[in-house]
């Protein structure tokens, strides 16, 4: 039983329990001794080991602080373990001093008896202590029949030299599970150089030293990529617009300490890994920064480009010229629409095209104005000039018809436009011919009510002062015919039809000559003229 009925600690049955517990999970060879005593009621744990063997410190005192937790035994009491490295020849006299140190009552007489009340056991072992303070000293000064590696290790606080210890870390690890390891190794290259020269074990540690420091190289090239990358992702968090290049040159910096670890370092597979991951938010930074460059353009290049649209707009007058300034704005403003809402130029881009849009609008509508006025323009010249053929034709109903559209279509031509200053006095003389025209085209169909009843009578030609009429020659050898006809028969009835018909033909020239305010001249079939109809006054 570990345990008395009184509740005192069996130190032989938990010797036993610690060496079976050990002998177990540990694969030392020769096994390890255990032995547990106490001074000054503070209970000891002291681990002995051959020469020969090299053991994992922190496994072993792992391996027993579990086994007494699992006891719970001495739960509220602090307790020392040692390791203890014993060469062959000084076997007997680690023997002697700890039979020295332990008297049979304080180990229970290694019968399984209990410790005895606290009284006797507060004598006992602080009679021993002196003695083992005596005897230990004179051991490790003169005889150096063993070596104490570590300090005294306390539960839960161990900086052993332990090799496991470093290759605890994943590929996974954290930020901090690496600061930390870092700390570790510090702690125990610390431990290694604190063992002083003249010990036997000062080869052993110098070994592990020189590893160790390689180790803490690598490492600290890893923690320095670690703070590097951080400041380049506080720089990039903590600016609304981040300086990319800057950002751009920490991550390169951090990825070149990872570079510094070499492949024979344990860290290496952990600097690879950190490096893959630099490497791809270097990729994503240098987007940023070619994306800001990018924008950076795009925004110098729309600024300069609305300051040529304005100079172009200043001189602009044909739609050609309008359509080149609605092109150029077009331009400017597409560039501030490239720019990514991501990018430290946006802003500025919203509040350009806040000015530029409504100076395209206005350059699109006055281009439109611009292309409306030169097609009714052109239009207009084209129908005046159908009616001039029209004129020179006397094809007055044709040109009074191409009149009116020119005069239309020369009215469309907006006043705000460049066509209009060519527009504006057309528009009186296409008035003016359209008249013109007008009156002619009706004189014409007058002419031919007269000239054309059944038979052509006549034939006419209108000028600005007269208006000429030529009798054909069937016609006035048909009147002269009826007449004689008539009073050769004595047929007063024809005679009196005859001359109504003259009469009537009479009347339609002054009404004609009277309506026109011109004078109307008849001409017979050889060009003689025969009479002249003034306009009544």
């Amino acid at each position: 039983m570990i345990r008395t009925a009184e509740g005192q600690v069996n130190l032989k049955a938990l010797e036993e329990l610690l060496q079976k517990r050990l002998n177990s999970e540990s694969s030392a060879n020769p096994p390890l001794q255990i032995y547990c005593v106490l001074k000054e009621e503070t209970p000891i744990v002291l681990i002995r080991c051959p020469e020969s063997v090299i053991p994992y410190p922190k496994q072993i005192f792992s391996l027993l602080r579990q086994a007494l937790q699992e006891e719970r035994i001495w739960e509220n009491s602090p307790i020392s373990m040692y390791l203890i490295w014993q060469d062959q020849e000084r076997s007997e006299i680690f023997d002697r001093w700890l039979a020295d140190w332990q008297p049979r009552k304080a180990i229970g007489d290694r019968d399984e008896s209990s410790l005895e009340s606290k009284n006797l056991q507060k004598r006992e072992t602080k009679r021993k202590s002196g003695l083992l303070a005596g005897t230990g000293i004179g051991i490790v000064l003169l005889l150096g029949g063993w070596y104490v590696l570590t300090r005294p290790c306390a539960i839960g606080d161990c900086p052993a030299i332990d090799r496991s210890a470093l290759s605890e870390v994943k590929l996974s690890a954290s930020n901090q599970d690496i600061l930390e390891a870092r700390q570790q190794l510090e702690r125990t290259i610390k431990t290694l150089q604190a063992i002083p020269g003249w010990s036997r074990h000062r080869r052993q540690a110098e070994i592990l030293l020189a590893d160790y420091h390689k180790q803490l190289a690598s490492l600290t090239k890893i923690t320095a990529a670690i703070a590097t990358t951080e400041q380049a992702t506080s720089l990039a968090q903590n600016f609304s617009y981040p300086n990319w290049e800057e950002i751009r040159q920490l991550c390169q910096k951090a990825i070149a300490s990872l570079q510094q670890v070499p492949p024979e370092s344990q860290w290496y597979a952990i600097a690879q890994a950190r490096k893959r991951d630099y490497q791809k938010k270097l990729a994503g930074i240098e987007q940023r920064q070619q994306a800001q460059s990018q924008a950076n353009t795009s925004l110098r290049m729309a600024q300069e480009t609305a300051k040529l649209a304005r100079i172009r707009q200043k001189d602009a007058q044909s739609p050609a010229d309008w359509q080149l300034v609605l092109a150029t704005w077009q331009t400017s403003v597409r560039r501030l629409r490239e720019i990514s809402p991501q990018t430290n130029t946006y802003q500025q881009a919203q509040r350009l095209l806040a000015i530029y849009t409504p100076q395209l609008i206005a350059v699109q509508t006055r281009y439109k104005q611009e292309q409306s006025a030169a097609s009714s323009y052109q239009k207009a010249i084209e129908q005046a000039k159908l009616a001039t053929d029209a004129e020179a034709n006397a094809r007055w109903s044709a040109a009074a018809s191409n009149w009116r559209s020119a005069l239309i279509y020369i009215k469309q031509v907006p006043r705000n436009t460049f066509q209009y200053r060519q527009a504006e006095p057309l528009m009186a003389i296409y008035t003016v011919a359209f008249d013109r025209a007008a009156r002619l085209q009706q004189t014409e169909s007058i002419l031919q009510q007269i000239c054309l009843p059944d038979n052509k009578i006549c034939n006419w030609a209108t000028a600005d002062s007269a208006i000429k009429i030529n009798l054909t020659s069937s016609y006035i050898q048909r009147v002269w015919e009826t007449a004689i006809q008539a009073q050769a028969s004595a047929n007063w009835q024809v005679q009196v039809e005859l001359l109504d018909r003259i009469a009537t033909l009479e009347k339609s020239l002054q009404s004609l000559s009277n309506h026109f305010g011109k004078r109307v001249e008849v001409y017979n079939a050889d060009g003689r003229l025969m009479i002249v109809y003034q306009p009544s006054k």
